[in-house]
């Protein structure tokens, strides 16, 4: 999926990057993603 399509699902949704990093943290603190992982999402949301 191309990042213009996923931001606009994001915006449709009303998925803020916000929300998207709180449920990342929330994954990482509870041990679903790895430290590496959750970097590498990271960067994605806030680029």
């Amino acid at each position: 999926m191309d990042d213009a399509w996923q931001a606009y699902i994001q915006e449709a949704a009303g998925i803020s990057a916000a929300d998207e990093l709180t449920k990342l943290a929330s994954l990482k603190a509870s041990g679903v993603v790895s430290d590496e992982e959750y970097q590498k999402l990271r960067a994605k949301v806030v680029s």
